[in-house]
């Protein structure tokens, strides 16, 4: 209601509508969406306060200013609970047109979905490293085909895809060598390096959800492909030993993926 003014008479609208009137679904998807971006607002401007105490952990990168109006959707590159993400052609606002991925918000995508959508947004445009996909743009877009605009995050294309996608190739293939013990040793040395940057911010950012489907490839030639690190919806900030903030921001729980969970969060412990 803060940050969308008459945001509630709406909500309250919705109600009496529902029980005497009834209004068109158009109307109540509408109201819904605008509910949707209200929360969305109001979390974009916690993390504004929170990321403000710090002094290392601040915006690295100048949003692109994407045309919505000219985004071409070119293939479909995967799908997750709540979003999907699409390679695209747009053009920026210097006019140059760029070749990127679009990470898209499901239609009806809840409350959480929301939040851990906006939480990798945020953490996204504070990072820059040369193993960690690559922040351009984020805001709201309609496509052809939507009925409503809906959140958007555009990142870095990577067209090696994923390491579990190569894993896959190389057990379809068992007779053909994919990809070699000296590829794999350098894609590890490169999420060593991510993680590394990652874990010496100030505050701390924890991945928590590090596994072959958040590993990207940064091309189709296996040994000139560099290995980055994406999808930092789960992520975690952890203030430094010695502050009087640790309590608050030390985390324990089942997050993440079971088969890449590392022990201590298996087991419920802090980390």
């Amino acid at each position: 209601a803060e940050a969308w003014p008459g945001l509630d008479r709406i909500s309250a609208a919705e109600v009496v509508a529902e029980e005497i009137v009834g209004v068109s679904s158009e109307l109540l998807e509408a109201s819904r969406c605008l509910s949707l971006w209200g929360r969305a607002k109001r979390l974009v401007l916690f993390y504004v306060r929170f990321f403000r105490a710090f002094t290392v952990l601040r915006d690295v990168h100048v949003p692109l200013e994407l045309d919505t109006t000219l985004v071409k959707r070119m293939e479909r590159l995967g799908e997750g609970c709540f979003a999907i993400c699409s390679r695209i052609m747009a053009i920026d606002k210097y006019g140059v047109k760029r070749d990127m991925a679009m990470k898209l918000l499901k239609h009806g995508s809840g409350d959480q979905d929301v939040d851990d959508f906006i939480r990798e947004r945020e953490v996204l445009k504070k990072i820059r490293h040369s193993r960690v996909v690559s922040y351009f743009d984020s805001g709201h877009i309609q496509l052809p085909g939507m009925h409503f605009p809906e959140m958007y995050l555009a990142m870095e294309y990577m067209p090696g895809g994923s390491i579990r996608d190569i894993i896959l190739k190389q057990m379809d293939s068992p007779h053909r060598k994919v990809y070699s013990k000296l590829d794999a040793h350098r894609w590890l040395l490169d999420i060593a390096r991510a993680l590394e940057y990652l874990h010496t911010r100030s505050p701390c950012v924890v991945h928590r959800d590090l596994k072959p489907e958040n590993i990207m490839l940064s091309s189709p030639v296996v040994a000139k492909a560099t290995a980055k690190l994406t999808d930092f919806g789960l992520h975690c900030l952890i203030m430094r030993e010695g502050t009087d903030m640790d309590d608050v921001y030390q985390l324990t729980g089942n997050t993440g993926s079971l088969m890449y969970m590392s022990p201590e969060v298996f087991r419920l412990e802090p980390y």
